[in-house]
């Protein structure tokens, strides 16, 4: 049977696809770690490797079971802090940044009334983020975790992404503008109008993003005006003067001086919680819990 341990020391070979590296990062020698590997291969009768001087390569058979084995340590490594924290009665702090403007009221009020009955130790703080500032704020320790646009955690390979709700994109117009007199609005519709998007600075992923989805549906590129951070993308809307691509999970929506014109998009977009993988607050995978069981109801 293979083991919990055995797995890591497969992802890690599978990650720096050489023996030496992985033995190196294992505080191991290469040989053990290469017995390791051959007793996986002759334990579950089949190869996992294709080795070679250029270094290793995973087999077709090899790569179903890296993402599995992934799954396998994640669920592991949650069900133990969530047992721990109930084992102990855990007394901390958990700080959460929230993307400015979304508008997850109903789910963070479920959320905290349950840290609040089961956990009444633990500190919940939520901080409004724009993009850059929920990514640096990870990356320093400020956050222990932050809810997003998935475009907030792409390319951040020191993060871990967990899926919390769909959402559906959207154009955000407001009432006094030329545009909010159509009853749809497309892409097209943007050639002689301009958009406010954030900077490259603050989300380069967010706003590669919005260019990209003009370039694949619309042919074209729109003039682009750029706000610091996704609070000022909203002011600009909601005081009349810019359009975005947003989102119906904004706030914003109940603002009766602004149109949403949703679409479907071919491609599933999320709101995600991400927190850095070496971040090991156990109230992490608590949260997600909650907020899932919350976007459920």
């Amino acid at each position: 049977m293979i083991t919990l341990t055995q797995m890591e020391y497969f992802l890690e070979v599978a990650q720096c696809k050489s023996l030496s590296m992985a033995a190196e990062h294992l505080f191991m020698t290469q040989p053990a770690l290469g017995r390791q590997m051959t007793a996986m291969e002759k334990e579950l009768n089949m190869q996992l490797f294709i080795r070679s001087y250029r270094g290793i390569k995973l087999t077709p058979a090899g790569m179903i079971l890296e993402e599995r084995f992934r799954e396998i340590l994640d669920l592991y490594r949650e069900s133990v802090k969530l047992a721990e924290s109930k084992s102990y009665g855990y007394v901390g702090k958990l700080t959460l940044g929230l993307l400015d403007g979304l508008n997850l009221d109903t789910i963070l009020f479920y959320t905290l009334d349950r840290f609040k009955a089961e956990y009444p130790n633990v500190e919940v703080v939520i901080q409004s983020k724009s993009f850059g500032d929920i990514s640096a704020g990870l990356q320093s320790g400020q956050l222990d975790a932050g809810i997003s646009l998935n475009i907030n955690f792409l390319e951040e390979s020191a993060i871990q992404t967990y899926d919390i709700k769909m959402y559906q994109p959207a154009f955000a117009v407001p009432v006094n503008h030329p545009l909010a007199e159509k009853e749809s609005v497309s892409y097209e519709d943007f050639r002689n109008y301009p958009l406010m998007i954030v900077r490259a600075a603050d989300s380069f992923y967010g706003n590669e993003f919005v260019k990209g989805q003009f370039r694949t549906y619309g042919g074209f590129v729109p003039q682009l005006h750029f706000a610091d951070n996704m609070q000022d993308v909203l002011l600009w809307v909601e005081s009349g003067q810019e359009c975005a691509l947003l989102n119906m999970s904004m706030k914003l929506i109940d603002n009766p001086m602004i149109k949403m014109y949703p679409f479907d998009d071919p491609y599933p977009n999320y709101i995600q919680l991400g927190c850095l993988k070496t971040n090991h607050n156990p109230m992490i995978s608590v949260a997600l819990s909650f907020l899932r069981e919350a976007s459920d109801q």
